[in-house]
C-alpha cells in the first residue's frame, strides 16, 4: 500500500491537538490517551481522521485549552495573486494580464496603481473598457518579450 500524503489541514489540526496537550498542565499522558481510547478507540492522535482530529481539538478546547491565532491576516492580499471572479467582464483577458504582471515579478498591488493612474479606475478588477485592457495587455506583452518571457505562456517568476 502506498503511503498517502497528509493534507496541510490535517497536519495543522494534529499540531493544534499537540499544542492543546502541552497547554494543559494537569493533563498527564495516561489521561490524554484514555480520552483518545474512550472517544475514538485509538491511542494516538496521529491515527485519527481529519474529522476526529477536529472533534478532539474542540473537546480539548472545552477542557480549557486555548488556541491563539498567531497568524493574523493583515488586510492586505497576497503579493503574487489577483483574484478575477468568473462573472467579471473580460475575465479571461484580465487573468492573462494578471499572469503577465506576475511573470514580470511585480507586486500585484501595482496593477491597481497602474490602472488608477493610467485609466482613472481605482481597481484593476473594475476596468471594463476593452480598449484600455488592450492597451495594458499590449504594453505587458512588450515588457515580457523584452525580459525574455513568453507572454502567451506567462508563469510567475521563480
Amino acid at each position: 500500500m502506498a503511503k498517502t500524503v497528509s493534507p496541510k489541514w490535517r497536519n495543522a489540526l494534529l499540531a493544534k491537538v499537540h499544542i492543546a496537550k502541552k497547554q494543559m498542565p494537569n493533563l498527564d499522558d495516561d489521561t490524554y490517551r484514555g480520552w483518545l481510547a474512550e472517544m475514538y478507540g485509538k491511542t494516538s492522535a496521529g491515527k485519527l481522521s481529519m474529522h476526529e482530529l477536529a472533534d478532539f481539538a474542540d473537546f480539548l478546547a472545552g477542557k480549557g485549552a486555548a488556541f491563539p491565532n498567531s497568524h493574523k491576516r493583515s488586510g492586505s492580499s497576497r503579493d503574487d495573486f489577483y483574484e478575477v471572479p468568473d462573472g467579471t467582464p473580460f475575465a479571461r483577458q484580465k487573468r492573462w494580464i494578471a499572469a503577465m504582471w506576475n511573470a514580470l515579478d511585480w507586486k500585484m498591488s501595482g496593477l491597481d496603481t497602474r490602472c488608477a493612474s493610467q485609466f482613472g479606475v481605482d481597481k484593476f478588477i473594475w476596468l471594463n473598457d476593452q480598449p484600455a485592457l488592450q492597451t495594458l495587455s499590449k504594453d505587458l506583452v512588450g515588457r515580457c518579450r523584452k525580459k525574455g518571457i513568453d507572454p502567451y505562456d506567462a508563469q510567475p517568476a521563480s
